[in-house]
């Protein structure tokens, strides 16, 4: 039997521990919005401040006709398929 490739294994562990920011009270770190980001910091700086808001497709890990629970399963999992596919695609190039 072939030996997994350490990467593999890595990703496998990060698909399996996405749960756990289930149990996280408040936003992700880096996910806060500008007037959470003055609260933390006292203010907010001018990139920020100026910054083109864009609408993620998986907006707050929220998918239409599914509950919060499944789109933050399947936000992770979908995180987890394109870190994959892009190192097969790089693994291939190089």
């Amino acid at each position: 039997m072939r030996r997994p490739h350490p990467l593999h294994l890595l990703l496998g562990a990060a698909l399996c521990l996405t749960p756990v920011g289930l149990l996280a009270g408040g936003a992700a770190w880096g996910e806060w919005e500008p007037e959470q980001f003055q609260w933390l910091v006292g203010f907010i700086p001018v990139g920020i401040r100026n910054a083109v808001h864009l609408s993620a497709p998986l907006a707050d890990y929220q998918l239409p006709g599914v509950g919060p629970v499944v789109g933050y399963l399947l936000s992770g999992a979908a995180g987890v398929a394109l870190l994959f596919a892009a190192m097969v695609l790089l693994r291939r190039r190089g």
